[in-house]
């Protein structure tokens, strides 16, 4: 456990709480607040670096189904997605789908070097997006990353039109980077939004980049 979790309950409420996982690791996280089934492997026929990828940014929409769609269609939906952005822009750095359990919602969990490849994203899914809207309604957007980057982005994603986009700029160093090429997926992604008391955002910022510190000296994947 983080030795400064204390600092982050004085802090801020967490509001919600969405875990994802792979079916195998699912039995551990069954008292989750919301848990999620990834559907697809993160993209493994790139060549990954180990090193952090100081400007990446992250998309999750969130879907809801259509009324009279079936998973079954937005499964299909997702996969053509996914087959577009496996030869689309090389600066993506993960590209996945996941189901939420025994519903009608899904959400896609992306991540791209920075803004250019989120850019050049959209026009690489184009069309397969526009299959993806006929079965599912998109509920929500947020958008995560260094603060430079999100405003390269605003006015590409603000031009979709659609829900309205929630942007959080990411504070501090980056630990981003996925060296699981080669590997089957099985990742976890824990996502807390938290809700920070009045009068404790300096006392939370200082609590968060601690913790990124804490985190890069902290356990390692076993390579």
């Amino acid at each position: 456990r983080n030795p400064n979790v204390s600092s982050l309950i004085t802090a801020a409420t967490a509001t919600t709480l969405s875990v994802t996982t792979q079916v195998a690791g699912l039995a551990a996280l069954r008292k989750a607040r919301t848990s999620f089934l990834s559907t697809e492997a993160l993209l493994q026929q790139r060549r990954i670096t180990m090193e952090p990828i100081m400007e990446h940014v992250q998309l999750i929409p969130h879907f809801k189904l259509k009324e009279g769609k079936t998973m079954e269609e937005a499964k299909k939906a997702m996969q053509a997605c996914i087959d577009s952005v496996k030869t689309g822009t090389d600066r993506t750095v993960y590209y996945g789908f996941t189901i939420k359990e025994d519903s009608d919602e899904f959400m896609c969990r992306e991540g791209y070097k920075d803004a250019a490849g989120l850019i050049a994203h959209f026009s690489d899914v184009k069309e397969a997006l526009q299959k993806a809207h006929e079965v599912a309604d998109v509920k929500s957007v947020d958008c995560i990353g260094p603060k430079a980057e999100l405003e390269k982005l605003k006015k590409h994603l603000d031009a979709l039109g659609g829900p309205t986009k929630m942007y959080f700029t990411t504070l501090g160093k980056s630990l981003s980077s996925l060296p699981f090429e080669g590997k089957k997926d099985a990742h976890v992604s824990v996502q807390p939004r938290l809700t920070v008391k009045e009068g404790k955002m300096d006392e939370m910022k200082k609590f968060l980049a601690e913790t990124v510190d804490i985190t890069a000296e902290g356990t390692k994947l076993n390579m």
